[in-house]
């Protein structure tokens, strides 16, 4: 893994959750639905209930940053997991 794909690895996180930001402000403006945190309100777009769905995304979107360093904590430990063992492969092969 290259130091790029690392970068963009870390960077993944904040963009899922710009993208939750961007998307409920999307539905919210050219729907008429509403989001709360409080609890769910009805939204039905073309026929579909799709309120559990949105109201998800709003808590993705309105607590995702505080989630933002646990992902970062479980990327680098499968970074470093994974160096650990092509590092112990490699000193194992060469034997």
């Amino acid at each position: 893994m290259g130091l790029k794909t690392f970068i963009a690895l870390m960077l993944a996180p904040i963009g899922i959750w710009i993208t939750s930001i961007a998307g409920l402000l999307v539905i919210s403006q050219t729907t008429d639905c509403s989001f709360s945190e409080a609890r769910v309100n009805e939204c039905i777009i073309a026929g579909v209930d799709l309120s559990h769905s949105f109201y998800d995304l709003g808590m993705m979107a309105a607590w995702g940053v505080l989630a933002v360093p646990y992902m970062w904590g479980y990327l680098f430990a499968g970074w470093l997991i994974f160096k650990i063992v092509s590092f112990l492969y490699s000193v194992f092969i060469r034997m």
